[in-house]
């Protein structure tokens, strides 16, 4: 819970409301709601209780026998017709939940509690008008009837009239103080007023009372009161809390379980949490209960709406207005919906309709479904800020980062009360790296609201961010801690140098200088924790570095838990920054991501091909409608990555099927604004099934090239365990089922089994690698010798080669070893464990042209391997092609640009090729690592000598005499330059 105010609730409004003049104390009888339960009305209680329970039936039964009572008292049976109208409400019975009431104020026309509830129905069916004359109505019978209260200042904010509602609201605050309700139902309702007033009034404190004090204090009163933790946990969802948010939705649930409007109130804390299955879950399990229920309604249009599928969620909208034609909330995702149909649309045709509110849009650009939609919301409300919240966050959700810009402004200017598009506007501004801004709009948001998690997360990431050094170039920003300058200078000089071929490749130049922001460890938060908070707000994100398509940030890679290849991240994530902003972001997700891993320039990775194999083995690939699921909901990691390696395979399946230039001419329909069904017939005479089946047919023949050199893959434990008892003369099964054993360190049952497997079949590789792995010792050379004799014999099999690889390197039996690997890279040519083990026997035994062959294929079996790099350069130095050494040393820096040999090493290269401002600029960073690094020091030397930089050459050579006058190293440079030390 949140942290609750020490004080009673007496200092706390005293505080708060000390300019409010007392009021005298109602009578007692003037409090007591209309329908309040007689402690005596025993069957009253329990048809009470199976509602609330969610027991329908049987409360409807219940009811039906009070009502049928001719001495039944008129309250109790006043509380029977409102339990009845809500029971009807609950389950998608609109028009019985309307009748019930009307019919009870033919009897009782001045109830206070029937005239709120006919109000409160009107206003959920959005009759405000008519809401209003009936709260009002019931406040004329009962001046602090505090439902009709709550639905009076509701209906007023819908219909725009802001400051009447500002003063109704107010009165929760000052009721609470006065007459101190005890019952559960008056509590809820007092917390919902109390809750708008402090939202619209930025008093964060009333937020606490409501969910530590009011909330607790209903349930405390009626154990079975479900609208208090559902109040609670709504009010803890707003600031983005889910995991306390979520156990209040349980507790709701296991009161009632039978809720639609708490399912649905769970399910959008999933899609916050970006858990859009079960998000989806929860909005069908709501319909079930209630077909007719707004919220899971409108949560499953948003499910619709998170995955980009616009007729779907534009269904569940329409369903949601057929309930309230003018809600707000609901007419503006409509109208989002209508502009993200007109793809090519200006900003400032949106721009100019909102200026000329509360008239109508009439501009023909605009389509008529927007239009239809914005004319519902101002017919019964002129400031209409609900509706532009909801509109702007849409298209957010969509990139439509401008026009949701627009919509944010226009609602903080129409309704200054709402407090969501004010914090919309300042996380939109970070995402569109306006960090000036967003700093200023989110310190508001916090002040009025500090228990915000997203809010309190950003604002600690604009704290970092303005701590860092920025370096600015032509055409970027980076931004990056101090201590790790180094690397953000190297980023920005590769940022340049990619520049010019990415814009051309794209045909595209961002109108304004791009920031990437580099997240550092930083008070007590890893690297990846800054990142992902930079990101969406909070601490966890799935990659290491991500674009909005306006900036970049990343992880450091000098502090992840695994190096990696940071040139490739940024070609990456700026190709996202180009192909979005070049089709104003109507490039569709599956795209963008193809074209980015396609400039990476990297192989296609074996973890890849090992997931394609087994994906589509279950015939459970992605295809153009699923695809993006891949990316938006992963069902973990395997899904993330395969939509990566589809997208990729959708591109060159483009440009193998239609031509060299077909990934171009599909990047230029986009930027046209066509969709994907539109481009295909247009550009290459095909439709989507048709692309699909050629495209499936293209991978099935790919997959046979992963299979022609792969070894059988396991089964798992389950599977080999089943397979063996099911014979246990099998001997491949038994063979197989010992090897799953004792990888599961079942080690004894395993080495049985393989003893036996080896009595009748002493050739079975998997046993024979048991016995090996589970022998002592002592009689390792015995073990050795034997698997080298089943290898020489022709028993060849990956794991059998593995373990032989690991004990002659253990051993340090090189021959044996290097013969063993090229035997694996032989038949498991992907497989960057042997490779990885026949360059090691290479080094040892100096053999240095197989050692750059293996070298060679290793780096590209893995990407992020710095030392292989480094060691290619080194060994292509040693043989003179200075090129090669150069670009295998600044490959080597993209992933790790804080080696000293490394740099020593391009500095090398680039004295040989005679670049001297290159040569310089790298021994120059080496000695910012090193500064008595002799190798460096000499090598700067000699750059500023052919630099023409004589006396910089001549101080420094001056230095290193003092320290190394004797060295070999020195002597040869001063003899070859013609260097001579300062005059003594």
């Amino acid at each position: 819970m949140i942290s609750c105010y020490a004080g009673g609730i007496a200092i706390l409004l005293g505080l708060m409301l000390s300019s409010l003049s007392a009021q005298e104390s109602t009578p007692e009888s003037e409090t007591t709601s209309a329908e309040e339960v007689s402690s005596e009305a025993s069957p009253l209680v329990t048809a009470t209780e199976h509602r609330l329970r969610g027991r329908y039936e049987e409360a409807l039964e219940a009811c039906e026998n009070l009502l049928a009572q001719k001495d039944l008292a008129d309250p109790d049976r006043i509380s029977v017709w409102l339990s009845q109208s809500r029971i009807y409400e609950e389950t998608g019975r609109w028009e019985e939940a309307d009748e019930v009431i009307s019919t009870a104020l033919m009897t009782f026309p001045k109830s206070a509690a029937l005239l709120a509830r006919q109000g409160e129905l009107c206003l959920l069916r959005g009759r405000y008008t008519e809401a209003r004359q009936k709260a009002q109505a019931g406040i004329d019978q009962d001046s602090q009837h505090v439902h009709s209260r709550l639905v009076l200042a509701n209906a007023l904010a819908e219909t725009g009239e802001l400051d009447e509602a500002a003063k109704a609201y107010r009165w929760f605050v000052m009721y609470y103080n006065r007459a101190a309700p005890k019952d559960a139902e008056t509590l809820v309702w007092v917390g919902e007023g109390a809750a708008q007033y402090a939202r619209w009034n930025r008093v964060s404190s009333i937020f606490k009372f409501v969910v530590n004090e009011v909330c607790v204090d209903a349930l405390a009163s009626d154990k079975n009161y479900w609208k208090a933790p559902l109040l609670s946990g709504t009010l803890l969802l707003e600031k983005y809390n889910e995991s306390q948010a979520i156990p209040e939705f349980h507790n709701a649930l296991r009161i009632n379980p039978q809720l639609a409007e708490t399912h649905a109130a769970m399910g959008v804390a999933f899609l916050q949490d970006g858990k859009l299955d079960e998000a989806r879950q929860r909005a069908e399990q709501a319909l079930k209960l209630n077909s007719r229920s707004p919220a899971a309604l409108v949560l499953k249009a948003d499910t619709y709406l998170a995955t980009d599928e616009p007729l779907d969620a534009a269904e569940w909208l329409d369903k949601a207005l057929a309930i309230n034609p003018v809600d707000q909330r609901v007419l503006g995702r409509k109208a989002a919906l209508a502009l993200l149909g007109e793809r090519l649309m200006p900003v400032s045709t949106l721009a100019a309709a909102w200026e000329k509110l509360p008239q109508p849009p009439s501009d023909s650009q605009l389509p008529k479904p927007f239009q239809d939609a914005v004319v519902a919301a101002l017919s019964v409300n002129s400031r209409p800020g609900e509706m532009l919240s909801a509109m702007g966050s849409v298209l957010e959700q969509h990139r439509k980062f401008d026009q949701a810009e627009v919509c944010y402004r226009k609602a903080i200017e129409v309704m200054p009360q709402l407090t969501a598009p004010r914090t919309q506007l300042g996380m939109l501004c970070m995402r569109t790296g306006k960090v000036d801004e967003a700093e200023q709009l989110l310190n508001e948001a916090f002040a009025a609201d500090p228990f915000h998690v997203r809010i309190s997360n950003m604002r600690k990431v604009i704290g970092v961010l303005k701590s860092y050094d920025t370096i600015t170039t032509d055409h970027f920003v980076v931004r990056i801690d101090h201590e790790q300058r180094l690397l953000g200078e190297a980023m920005a000089d590769y940022l340049e140098r990619i520049y010019p071929e990415l814009t051309a490749r794209f045909g595209y130049e961002p109108p304004q200088r791009t920031q990437f922001e580099i997240y550092c460890n930083a008070k007590g938060q890893s690297a990846h924790a800054w990142f992902s908070s930079r990101m969406i707000g909070l601490p966890w994100i799935q990659t290491i570095g991500a674009s909005t398509g306006v900036m970049v940030a990343l992880a450091n890679p000098n502090q992840t838990q695994n190096p990696f290849h940071w040139g490739r991240v940024l070609r990456h994530e700026f190709s996202h920054v180009l192909t979005l902003q070049a089709t104003q972001f109507n490039i569709p997700h599956w795209y963008t991501e193809a074209l980015a891993v396609g400039i990476e320039g990297s192989v296609f990775p074996p973890e890849w091909e090992d997931l394609l194999l087994e994906r589509q083995a279950k015939g459970d690939l992605f295809n153009l409608d699923t695809i993006n699921d891949g990316f938006r909901k992963p069902n973990g990691l395997s899904d993330w990555t395969l939509a990566y390696c589809q997208a990729s395979l959708y591109s060159r399946f483009i440009e193998q099927k239609y031509g060299a230039d077909a990934n171009a001419r599909l990047l230029t329909a986009y930027r046209e604004g066509k969709t994907t069904q539109e481009a295909l017939p247009a550009l290459f005479a095909t439709d989507v099934p048709q692309f699909e089946a050629e495209y499936q047919a293209f991978i099935a023949d790919l997959a046979k090239t992963f299979t022609a050199s792969r070894s059988p893959v396991l089964p798992d434990l389950k599977t080999a365990e089943a397979k063996y008892k099911a014979n246990k003369d099998d001997m491949q099964a038994a063979d197989e089922y010992a090897f799953v054993l004792v990888r599961s360190r079942r080690v004894p049952l395993a080495r049985e089994i393989a003893e036996q497997v080896l009595k009748t079949e002493p050739k079975r590789p998997l046993s024979n690698v048991v016995v090996a792995m589970t022998d002592s010792k002592a009689n390792r050379a015995g073990v050795v010798e034997k698997l080298v004799s089943l290898r020489n014999e022709g028993v060849i099999h990956r794991e059998l080669l593995a373990i032989l690889c690991l004990l002659t390197s253990q051993e340090r039996q090189w021959d044996v070893l290097l013969e063993t690997a090229q035997l694996g890279r032989r038949d498991c040519p992907r497989d960057k464990f042997f490779a990885s083990a026949a360059a090691k026997a290479c080094e040892e035994l100096k053999q240095t042209e197989p050692l750059v062959e293996v070298l060679e294929s290793l780096v590209l079996l893995d990407q992020d391997d710095p030392a292989s790099r480094r060691k290619l350069a080194k060994l292509k130095l040693a043989s003179g092609d200075a090129a090669s050494a150069r670009q295998w040393a600044e490959d080597s820096l993209l992933i790790d640009v804080t080696s000293i040999e490394t740099q020593e090493l391009r500095g090398q290269a680039c004295l040989k090729l005679e670049d001297w401002p290159a040569a310089e600029k790298s021994f120059a960073t080496a000695l910012e690592l090193d500064p008595d690094r002799l190798m460096s020091l000499l090598g700067l030397v000699e750059a500023d000598v052919r630099l023409d930089k004589k006396e910089e050459a001549r101080k420094l050579f001056d230095t290193i005499l003092k320290t190394h006058a004797g060295d070999a190293e020195v002597k040869e440079l001063q003899t070859r330059l013609g260097l001579r030390g300062a005059t003594r």
